[in-house]
């Protein structure tokens, strides 16, 4: 997946509808968005990363 890409915005937009609730969901600026940091939040955007971790394990999984 690449950053800025309509896939990276879905997972965005999908990390956000499950697991939004309780979390602060203020997106950086562009910028620092380009270097991977999307929320401002250093908890939410490590959850963010892990969730992308697992939507790439499971897209290498059953893509077969």
């Amino acid at each position: 997946m690449t950053l800025g890409s309509k896939e990276h915005y879905d997972l965005i937009s999908t990390f956000e509808r499950c697991f939004g609730k309780g979390m602060r969901l203020d997106k950086e600026s562009k910028e620092y968005q380009k270097r991977g940091y999307i929320y401002q939040n250093s908890e939410t955007n490590t959850a963010f990363k892990f969730f992308c971790q697992g939507y790439a394990l499971a897209k290498s999984e059953f893509q077969h």
